[in-house]
């Protein structure tokens, strides 16, 4: 189990520091409330907003968004980031190389020109590094 640091913010006119803080606990306990947003820090001081309305979550961070796709035979057989927190639920691997697949194999991908072109195409579910992924960016930079 992890631990992270998880923030919420309002803007609040109030009288005193104090004041502000108690109208931020009744706002936040009330079953009203629209506190649903908050900024989620993990112990790499990775950050993310999570808006539990709308089920999306957006990176909130300095940090660049490093991504490695390991290929071993021609195929990928992983996509790994640096930032554990901000991997998508899914990528879509589109292979052009469709020597060896069977018909049934092998999906019609519109290009940007409207054309139509055959390809493998199989998802993957992202994963956190297995690899020293930043010792390997570091020979890089």
């Amino acid at each position: 189990m992890s631990e992270y640091k998880v923030t919420w913010a309002i803007d609040i006119e109030a009288n005193s520091a104090e004041d502000a803080v108690n109208q931020a606990c009744d706002y936040i306990k009330d079953g009203s409330s629209q506190a649903h947003v908050f900024e989620v820090e993990d112990h790499q001081g990775n950050k993310v907003l999570i808006d539990l309305d709308d089920d999306t979550t957006n990176l909130v961070t300095s940090k660049p968004i490093q991504v490695a796709v390991v290929i071993e035979g021609g195929l990928v057989q992983s996509i790994i980031s640096n930032l554990s927190n901000v991997l998508p639920d899914q990528v879509f691997v589109i292979d052009y190389d469709d020597d060896g697949w069977e018909p049934d194999d092998i999906s019609p991908v519109i290009q940007s020109d409207g054309s139509m072109s055959g390809a493998h195409v199989y998802s993957l579910n992202p994963e956190c590094p297995s690899i020293d992924l930043a010792a390997l960016i570091e020979q890089f930079d």
